[in-house]
């Protein structure tokens, strides 16, 4: 039951985002109120890992303009 929490506010709707990062990018991520992303990854996730959620996130991101 360890791990993470983090919420990242947007001051836009995040259902455009979310479904970009599932599907183009195969990142899963959950959803508090309308514009607020949920990550929830483990305790022993790695680096790369997050670099690889950093630049997914900034791909999807410059899509939305």
């Amino acid at each position: 039951g360890l791990g993470l929490m983090i919420g990242i506010e947007f001051d836009f709707p995040i259902s455009d985002l979310r479904k970009k990062l599932l599907f183009d990018e195969k990142i899963f991520t959950g959803y508090s109120g309308t514009n607020t992303l949920r990550l929830l990854p483990p305790l022993c996730i790695k680096g790369r890992e997050i670099d690889q959620f950093i630049y997914s996130m900034n791909r999807v991101l410059k899509m939305e303009e």
